[in-house]
């Protein structure tokens, strides 16, 4: 289920109708690109087709394509839905923005993020610099202009500062802003 913070299927919906001219009707090849880019989030296959449907219902133009692909581009939060040791931010390459940790436990654990599309095995060494969380605080990281994530996004807390040692308890709450 998308984050309650994520952009609703009927608020792109509504923007790219506003962004579209009164004429020519849109290509399947631009709906399937449109479709595609909302495929990277976790849309559902029923929710693609109703904005599928939407939208062949109106016209696209080049204009509409860099306003939904502006749309689209734009950050994203992903987050915790219940305390755990580790989130999968993002499963697919992309920009991480920023992310950061509640740490609920009663010792300070350290926010390891991985480019990956899950969690790595205790051992391994973080690929971004590890973070302190102390007990009961926030802590975390931003990239103004985004670091890169060739592979996906992981974050996790763990009890050792040099590589993985996953928290024995889910003790955090994760909120990441992606693109």
């Amino acid at each position: 289920m998308p984050d309650s913070t994520m952009i609703s299927l009927e608020t792109v919906v509504a923007l790219l109708q506003a962004a579209l001219p009164a004429s020519a009707g849109p290509t399947q090849a631009t709906l399937e690109q449109v479709l595609a880019k909302l495929s990277d989030d976790p849309a559902t296959a029923s929710a693609q087709a109703q904005v599928l449907a939407k939208l062949s219902n109106d016209p696209a133009t080049d204009t509409t394509l860099a306003a939904a692909k502006a749309l689209l581009d734009a950050a994203i939060h992903v987050g915790s839905s219940a305390l755990e040791k580790s989130h999968v931010i993002k499963a697919t390459p992309g920009t991480l923005r920023s992310v950061k940790a509640l740490n609920t436990s009663g010792a300070t654990l350290y926010l390891h993020v991985f480019d990956l599309t899950a969690l790595p095995a205790n051992g391994t060494a973080p690929d971004r610099t590890p973070i302190p969380i102390a007990a009961g605080d926030v802590n975390g990281d931003s990239w103004p202009g985004g670091t890169t994530m060739a592979i996906g996004c992981v974050a996790a807390l763990s009890s050792t500062i040099a590589t993985l040692t996953l928290a024995s308890t889910s003790c955090g709450w994760f909120d990441a802003e992606v693109l």
